[in-house]
């Protein structure tokens, strides 16, 4: 999703408060620094990766603009996993996979409904968590 008008030209603002000497880039420092400033939480790793060089407008854009997607792609993830836990304990047991799949029209027997858990509860404890889900999903 790309960023609304008022969101770059707050972007703008800010990165042009840290481009202190005019280059139209900032260093890793500023970055991070500027990161901060906008409320954004990204993770040291992803950072790192840019101390060493120097970000312009357009790659800094394209960072935000990708933490956006990637937090709303998590949002609708999450909603998914909530819809199948019915009880909301934070787990999916095999029960409330049949029911999931029951309401959303499809069939499903006993021996599917096996494999599936199977497939999904990693750590073998009948219960799927988050982290098991998405491992499943993305499988």
């Amino acid at each position: 999703m790309s960023l609304t008008v008022q969101q770059i030209d707050e972007l703008k603002a800010a990165f042009a408060s840290f481009d202190k000497d005019g280059s139209g880039t900032i260093d890793g420092n500023d970055l991070g620094h500027l990161m901060k400033t906008l409320g954004e939480n990204f993770k040291g790793i992803e950072l790192q990766a840019c101390t060493n060089q120097r970000v312009d407008f357009s790659t800094l854009q394209q960072m935000i603009s990708k933490k956006n997607d990637d937090s709303k792609r998590e949002s609708h993830l999450r909603k998914a996993f909530q819809m199948f836990d019915k009880d909301q304990n934070g787990f999916i047991c095999r029960d409330e996979l049949r029911q999931a799949m029951l309401a959303e029209g499809e069939t499903i027997n006993e021996a599917e409904l096996d494999k599936m858990m199977a497939e999904a509860d990693v750590n073998g404890d009948g219960l799927v968590n988050y982290d098991e889900f998405i491992g499943f999903l993305f499988k």
